[in-house]
Order: C-alpha cells, then sequence, then structure tokens
C-alpha cells in the first residue's frame, strides 16, 4: 500500500457515481482516475524525475484536471435541465413512449407486473441536492488537489539564459 489519502469515501464515491451516471457514464471513470492520479503525486518523490519528465507529468495532471472538472461542472446544469436517459429501446419505444407487448393467454400463466414510478420533479429535487453536495464538495477536492499537485515541487523551470553582453558582441563582430 502507498498510503494514499483522498478526500472521498465510500458515500462520496457512490453519490459521485450515482449523480454523474445520469449524464456521463465515463465521467464518473475520468474523474475517479483524477483522483487517484493526484493522490498518486501526493505521495511521489519528484527528486529522481529529470526536468522534462516532472513538467510533462505536471502538464498531464493539469489537463486531466481541466477535463474532470469539466466533466463535473457540466454534470450540473444537465443533470438539473435535462430529463435522464433511460436507455429505453426495441419495439419502437422510445424514453417518453413505452410499447408495450400484449401476449394472448390466460392470466394465471403469467405473472403481475408492478411498475413504481416518480413524477420528473423527484429527479429534479434529487438532482438539486446532489448539485449542492458536489459544489460543496468540489471546495474540499479543490484544496486537496492543490495540496498533491504542488507536493515538493508545482514546476521546475529552464536554465537561466545568459545574455550576452554588449561588450561581447562588439569583440565577437
Amino acid at each position: 500500500r502507498l498510503g494514499m489519502a483522498m478526500p472521498i469515501g465510500l458515500t462520496g464515491w457512490l453519490l459521485l457515481g450515482i449523480g454523474l451516471s445520469t449524464i456521463n457514464s465515463y465521467g464518473v471513470l475520468i474523474v475517479a482516475i483524477f483522483f487517484f492520479i493526484l493522490a498518486y503525486r501526493g505521495v511521489m518523490d519528484t527528486s529522481g524525475l529529470t526536468r522534462l519528465r516532472f513538467n510533462v507529468w505536471q502538464s498531464v495532471i493539469t489537463v486531466w484536471a481541466v477535463i474532470s472538472v469539466v466533466c463535473l461542472v457540466s454534470a450540473i446544469p444537465m443533470g438539473l435541465l435535462s430529463t435522464p436517459n433511460m436507455i429505453v429501446t426495441g419495439n419502437q419505444s422510445w424514453s417518453h413512449f413505452y410499447s408495450f407487448f400484449q401476449d394472448r393467454s390466460t392470466a394465471a400463466l403469467f405473472p403481475e407486473a408492478t411498475v413504481f414510478s416518480v413524477p420528473m420533479f423527484a429527479y429534479r429535487v434529487v438532482m438539486l441536492a446532489w448539485s449542492l453536495w458536489l459544489a460543496n464538495r468540489l471546495m474540499t477536492w479543490a484544496a486537496w488537489g492543490w495540496k498533491s499537485y504542488s507536493h515538493q515541487e508545482t514546476w521546475r523551470p529552464g536554465a537561466p539564459k545568459v545574455k550576452k553582453s554588449a561588450a561581447s558582441d562588439s569583440e565577437n563582430g
């Protein structure tokens, strides 16, 4: 075990996964990978890396952070303003129209089906609560993320450029 600590527990992972899965199923994976990258970066010893490798590593983390934040932040308006994709297909059905097949047989041979349904308003309330939870958690995650990202150092600058003096230019020319 590397001793990587993350600011999100099992309940947080479940809430994040459930909230993102109604909008973007790949968003959960992107954000989860980002958390693990940052957790690893927070315990990583960077002294053995060359300047180029370290700066590339930091650049990859930065790009992945932007993608993860876009996934998280875009989930809020999409969850609050759109309808969930229930992936209903077949028999000319879609998310707002269900075409059922009616078998001809005696009622005793088929089990009874029961449907529990809630209005779209319930979905909107749940997504609002999830969005408020996400906005609250983003502040904690951002502080932890910056601490992990800047562990030991944030960027290695190149060697200082040596300026040519006017005297050396006149001697060469």
